[in-house]
């Protein structure tokens, strides 16, 4: 998958969910405040970052590879934690809905990473 692809791959999958959210209505009081859609947005973006770096380090070294995912898989999982964390701790209505739901997207933003890091992996050794 091209950058672009993914981008709007990512973005639609974003939007997806985080709309989706407004049908449950265990998520009621989670979607109507500013923290849903900056958690969704913060989820997404550290996505693309990490899509971008790892797929720049599939041509290069294998340690450099393995750098760029582990870097890049602590930056999306501190992020997250940070994110819910700050959620948690301001406040008292909606936090398992927030924490599940949020967490939802990154687990859908995490199989559409692997997934197309898996192929770009697959088409760099059919080139070699």
């Amino acid at each position: 998958m091209t950058v672009r692809t993914f981008s709007l791959v990512s973005l639609a999958l974003s939007a997806a969910l985080g709309g989706g959210a407004l049908a449950v209505d265990a998520m009621n009081v989670v979607t109507q405040s500013l923290w849903w859609p900056v958690g969704v947005a913060v989820v997404t973006a550290s996505t693309l970052l990490a899509r971008w770096w790892v797929a720049r380090a599939v041509q290069g070294s294998p340690m450099g590879f393995v750098a760029a995912v582990n870097g890049s898989t602590a930056i999306k999982m501190l992020s997250l934690l940070a994110l819910t964390a700050a959620y948690l701790i301001t406040h008292e209505e909606g936090r398992v809905p927030f924490a599940l739901g949020i967490f939802g997207v990154f687990a859908a933003q995490l199989v559409l990473f692997v997934w197309d890091i898996a192929s770009l992996m697959r088409q760099d050794k059919k080139k070699s």
